[in-house]
Protein backbone atom coordinates (compact mmCIF):
# COMPACT_ATOMS: atom_id res chain seq x y z
CA UNK A 1 0.00 0.00 0.00
CA UNK A 2 1.20 3.53 -0.90
CA UNK A 3 2.19 5.49 2.28
CA UNK A 4 -0.67 8.68 3.28
CA UNK A 5 0.58 12.12 2.21
CA UNK A 6 -0.09 15.10 3.86
CA UNK A 7 -3.13 16.80 1.31
CA UNK A 8 -1.99 20.55 2.25
CA UNK A 9 -5.26 23.18 2.70
CA UNK A 10 -7.92 22.05 0.03
CA UNK A 11 -11.30 24.84 -0.48
CA UNK A 12 -13.98 22.68 0.17
CA UNK A 13 -16.63 25.66 0.64
CA UNK A 14 -17.24 29.05 1.08
CA UNK A 15 -15.32 29.82 4.46
CA UNK A 16 -14.14 26.55 4.69
CA UNK A 17 -10.91 24.95 3.83
CA UNK A 18 -9.89 20.94 4.79
CA UNK A 19 -6.89 18.96 5.15
CA UNK A 20 -6.35 15.24 5.21
CA UNK A 21 -3.53 13.19 6.58
CA UNK A 22 -1.59 16.01 8.68
CA UNK A 23 1.75 15.76 8.90
CA UNK A 24 1.03 12.20 7.33
CA UNK A 25 -0.78 10.85 10.37
CA UNK A 26 -4.45 9.73 10.89
CA UNK A 27 -5.38 13.13 11.34
CA UNK A 28 -8.17 15.41 9.55
CA UNK A 29 -8.48 19.24 9.93
CA UNK A 30 -11.11 21.63 9.17
CA UNK A 31 -10.30 25.61 8.96
CA UNK A 32 -12.78 27.78 9.29
CA UNK A 33 -13.29 31.50 8.83
CA UNK A 34 -15.96 32.40 11.24
CA UNK A 35 -17.49 35.28 9.79
CA UNK A 36 -18.00 33.34 6.76
CA UNK A 37 -19.87 29.90 8.20
CA UNK A 38 -23.29 29.48 10.37
CA UNK A 39 -23.30 27.36 12.99
CA UNK A 40 -26.49 24.78 14.39
CA UNK A 41 -26.31 22.17 16.69
CA UNK A 42 -28.22 19.27 16.55
CA UNK A 43 -28.55 17.18 19.87
CA UNK A 44 -30.69 14.96 21.81
CA UNK A 45 -31.34 13.90 25.17
CA UNK A 46 -32.59 10.70 24.01
CA UNK A 47 -29.86 7.87 23.73
CA UNK A 48 -32.17 6.00 21.40
CA UNK A 49 -32.23 9.24 19.18
CA UNK A 50 -28.31 9.56 18.81
CA UNK A 51 -26.53 9.09 15.16
CA UNK A 52 -22.85 8.73 14.18
CA UNK A 53 -21.31 11.86 13.06
CA UNK A 54 -22.16 10.86 9.78
CA UNK A 55 -25.64 10.15 10.67
CA UNK A 56 -26.11 13.76 11.95
CA UNK A 57 -24.72 15.10 8.91
CA UNK A 58 -26.51 13.02 6.07
CA UNK A 59 -30.11 14.55 8.22
CA UNK A 60 -29.21 18.00 7.32
CA UNK A 61 -28.19 20.51 5.12
CA UNK A 62 -24.51 21.19 6.45
CA UNK A 63 -21.75 20.80 4.37
CA UNK A 64 -19.68 19.65 7.50
CA UNK A 65 -20.54 17.86 11.26
CA UNK A 66 -18.17 17.39 14.18
CA UNK A 67 -19.04 15.67 17.31
CA UNK A 68 -19.73 18.19 20.33
CA UNK A 69 -17.70 18.45 23.76
CA UNK A 70 -18.39 15.31 26.76
CA UNK A 71 -21.94 14.37 28.16
CA UNK A 72 -22.91 11.68 30.68
CA UNK A 73 -26.22 8.99 30.57
CA UNK A 74 -28.43 9.53 33.64
CA UNK A 75 -29.99 6.64 35.71
CA UNK A 76 -33.12 8.03 34.01
CA UNK A 77 -31.29 7.30 30.94
CA UNK A 78 -31.24 11.00 29.59
CA UNK A 79 -28.23 12.41 27.92
CA UNK A 80 -26.75 15.19 29.12
CA UNK A 81 -23.95 17.55 28.23
CA UNK A 82 -21.08 18.63 30.21
CA UNK A 83 -20.59 22.29 30.41
CA UNK A 84 -21.69 24.80 27.70
CA UNK A 85 -23.36 23.97 24.40
CA UNK A 86 -25.17 26.69 22.90
CA UNK A 87 -26.03 27.66 19.18
CA UNK A 88 -29.07 28.86 17.24
CA UNK A 89 -31.14 26.63 19.31
CA UNK A 90 -30.51 28.80 22.21
CA UNK A 91 -28.46 27.76 25.70
CA UNK A 92 -29.22 24.12 25.43
CA UNK A 93 -26.29 23.29 28.29
CA UNK A 94 -24.66 26.03 30.79
CA UNK A 95 -21.55 26.71 31.29
CA UNK A 96 -18.97 24.48 33.69
CA UNK A 97 -17.54 28.01 35.44
CA UNK A 98 -13.16 27.53 34.85
CA UNK A 99 -13.62 23.76 34.04
CA UNK A 100 -11.06 23.00 30.54
CA UNK A 101 -11.90 25.83 28.09
CA UNK A 102 -14.35 26.89 25.53
CA UNK A 103 -15.20 27.60 21.58
CA UNK A 104 -17.27 30.82 20.97
CA UNK A 105 -18.20 31.99 17.96
CA UNK A 106 -19.79 35.74 17.95
CA UNK A 107 -21.61 37.58 14.54
CA UNK A 108 -17.78 38.77 13.43
CA UNK A 109 -14.96 36.15 14.75
CA UNK A 110 -14.28 33.09 16.84
CA UNK A 111 -12.00 32.11 19.55
CA UNK A 112 -10.79 29.90 21.94
CA UNK A 113 -9.78 30.42 25.55
CA UNK A 114 -10.16 29.31 29.00
CA UNK A 115 -13.61 28.81 30.29
CA UNK A 116 -14.46 32.01 32.31
CA UNK A 117 -16.15 32.08 35.90
CA UNK A 118 -19.38 32.84 34.68
CA UNK A 119 -21.62 32.12 31.37
CA UNK A 120 -20.61 34.50 28.53
CA UNK A 121 -23.24 36.38 26.91
CA UNK A 122 -25.20 35.48 23.42
CA UNK A 123 -23.21 33.98 21.14
CA UNK A 124 -24.00 32.14 17.56
CA UNK A 125 -21.95 29.24 18.96
CA UNK A 126 -20.18 27.95 22.23
CA UNK A 127 -19.26 24.57 23.11
CA UNK A 128 -17.18 23.97 26.15
CA UNK A 129 -14.24 21.09 26.16
CA UNK A 130 -11.56 19.72 28.99
CA UNK A 131 -8.71 19.90 29.07
CA UNK A 132 -7.07 22.96 27.43
CA UNK A 133 -4.07 21.40 25.39
CA UNK A 134 -2.41 25.13 24.47
CA UNK A 135 -2.80 28.48 25.60
CA UNK A 136 -1.23 31.38 24.23
CA UNK A 137 1.36 29.27 21.86
CA UNK A 138 2.32 27.09 25.23
CA UNK A 139 1.54 23.58 25.91
CA UNK A 140 -0.65 23.17 28.93
CA UNK A 141 1.30 21.49 32.43
CA UNK A 142 0.84 18.38 34.08
CA UNK A 143 -0.91 16.91 30.51
CA UNK A 144 -1.87 13.11 30.51
CA UNK A 145 1.31 11.53 29.08
CA UNK A 146 -0.17 8.06 28.94
CA UNK A 147 -3.35 6.86 27.54
CA UNK A 148 -3.16 7.05 23.98
CA UNK A 149 -7.02 7.55 22.61
CA UNK A 150 -8.48 8.85 19.46
CA UNK A 151 -9.08 12.87 20.15
CA UNK A 152 -11.33 15.67 18.55
CA UNK A 153 -9.89 18.73 19.04
CA UNK A 154 -10.81 22.90 18.50
CA UNK A 155 -8.18 25.24 18.70
CA UNK A 156 -8.18 28.75 17.17
CA UNK A 157 -4.75 29.87 14.61
CA UNK A 158 -2.96 32.85 14.55
CA UNK A 159 -5.49 34.36 11.69
CA UNK A 160 -8.60 34.31 13.93
CA UNK A 161 -9.69 31.02 12.16
CA UNK A 162 -11.10 28.09 13.56
CA UNK A 163 -9.61 24.66 13.24
CA UNK A 164 -11.89 21.19 14.47
CA UNK A 165 -8.99 18.51 14.52
CA UNK A 166 -9.71 14.30 14.66
CA UNK A 167 -6.68 12.16 15.29
CA UNK A 168 -7.94 8.55 14.91
CA UNK A 169 -4.20 7.41 15.48
CA UNK A 170 -4.27 6.73 19.08
CA UNK A 171 -2.19 9.74 20.86
CA UNK A 172 -1.87 11.04 24.44
CA UNK A 173 -3.08 14.14 25.69
CA UNK A 174 0.38 15.65 26.12
CA UNK A 175 1.94 14.52 22.42
CA UNK A 176 -1.23 16.05 20.81
CA UNK A 177 -0.78 19.00 22.70
CA UNK A 178 3.48 18.88 21.75
CA UNK A 179 2.38 18.43 17.90
CA UNK A 180 -0.22 21.16 17.81
CA UNK A 181 2.10 23.40 18.82
CA UNK A 182 5.07 22.11 16.51
CA UNK A 183 3.21 21.83 12.99
CA UNK A 184 2.56 24.88 10.20
CA UNK A 185 -1.21 25.16 11.32
CA UNK A 186 -0.36 28.40 13.69
CA UNK A 187 -2.09 27.23 16.59
CA UNK A 188 -2.47 29.76 19.50
CA UNK A 189 -5.12 28.10 21.83
CA UNK A 190 -6.14 24.56 21.72
CA UNK A 191 -8.94 22.48 24.00
CA UNK A 192 -9.93 18.87 23.62
CA UNK A 193 -13.39 17.95 22.67
CA UNK A 194 -14.96 14.46 23.39
CA UNK A 195 -13.30 11.45 21.89
CA UNK A 196 -12.33 8.13 21.82
CA UNK A 197 -14.95 6.18 20.01
CA UNK A 198 -17.16 10.16 19.66
CA UNK A 199 -14.42 11.27 17.57
CA UNK A 200 -15.59 11.84 14.54
CA UNK A 201 -15.78 14.18 11.53
CA UNK A 202 -17.50 14.78 8.08
CA UNK A 203 -17.77 16.97 5.37
CA UNK A 204 -18.90 17.23 1.83
CA UNK A 205 -18.26 20.40 -1.11
CA UNK A 206 -22.32 20.86 -1.18
CA UNK A 207 -25.61 18.52 -0.20
CA UNK A 208 -25.75 16.23 -2.81
CA UNK A 209 -22.51 15.05 -2.92
CA UNK A 210 -20.70 11.99 -0.78
CA UNK A 211 -19.14 12.95 2.03
CA UNK A 212 -15.71 12.11 3.57
CA UNK A 213 -13.82 11.76 6.46
CA UNK A 214 -14.06 9.93 10.05
CA UNK A 215 -16.89 8.60 11.28
CA UNK A 216 -17.86 8.09 15.04
CA UNK A 217 -19.92 6.06 17.01
CA UNK A 218 -23.65 6.75 18.08
CA UNK A 219 -23.38 10.20 19.79
CA UNK A 220 -26.09 12.28 21.29
CA UNK A 221 -24.76 15.74 19.72
CA UNK A 222 -22.78 17.23 16.28
CA UNK A 223 -22.04 20.78 15.40
CA UNK A 224 -23.35 21.43 11.93
CA UNK A 225 -21.50 24.08 9.97
CA UNK A 226 -22.45 25.51 6.44
CA UNK A 227 -21.56 28.72 4.42
CA UNK A 228 -23.05 31.46 5.59
CA UNK A 229 -25.97 32.89 3.19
Amino acid sequence: MAPVRDSGWQPLFPGAEVRTYVADRAMTALRLAPAAVDFAVAYTTDPNAARTVDGWLRNSSALAAVNCGFYFTDEQQQNHAIGLLAGPEGVLSTLRPQWGGVLLVDDHKGWVQTAPAAQPGPVRLGVQGWPMLVRNRTPVSRLDAANPDARTVVAQDDQGRIIFLVDIGGVSLASLAQFLLASDMGIVHAVNLDGGSSTGLRYRSRADAPAAGYDSFWVPCALLIRPAP
